[in-house]
C-alpha cells in the first residue's frame, strides 16, 4: 500500500509538473500567436508602404526621363526671349535717332514753308 501511495504521489507530482509545463506552453503559444499576428500586420503595412514607394519611384523616374527634353525646350525658349530682348534694345536705341531724324525733316519742311 505504501509503495502504491508513493507511486500515486510520484504520478501526482509528475502530473502537476506536466500541467505546469502545459500552462507555460499555452501561455508561450498565446504570446507567440499574438506576436505573429503583430508581425503579420506590420509586414502587411510594410508591403503596402513598399508598393507606394515603388510607384512613387517609378513616377519620379518617368519625370526624370522627361526632364532633358523639358530642359532643352526651356533653353530654346530662353534663347528666343533673349533674342527678343536684344531686338527690343536695338529698337529702343534706334528710336531716339529715328525721332531726331524725323524731327529734322519736319523742321526743315516747316522752314521751307
Amino acid at each position: 500500500v505504501r509503495k502504491l501511495e508513493e507511486r500515486v504521489q510520484a504520478h501526482d507530482a509528475e502530473q502537476k509538473d506536466l500541467c505546469n509545463k502545459l500552462v507555460h506552453c499555452t501561455v508561450e503559444s498565446d504570446q507567440l500567436r499574438e506576436e505573429m499576428e503583430t508581425l503579420r500586420t506590420e509586414n502587411e503595412e510594410l508591403r503596402t508602404e513598399n508598393e507606394k514607394l515603388r510607384k512613387e519611384n517609378e513616377k519620379l523616374r518617368d519625370e526624370n526621363d522627361t526632364l532633358p527634353g523639358e530642359n532643352d525646350r526651356l533653353r530654346d525658349e530662353n534663347e528666343g526671349l533673349q533674342g527678343q530682348v536684344k531686338e527690343l534694345r536695338n529698337v529702343i536705341q534706334l528710336q531716339p535717332e529715328e525721332i531726331e531724324r524725323k524731327w529734322k525733316i519736319e523742321r526743315s519742311e516747316m522752314v521751307k514753308k
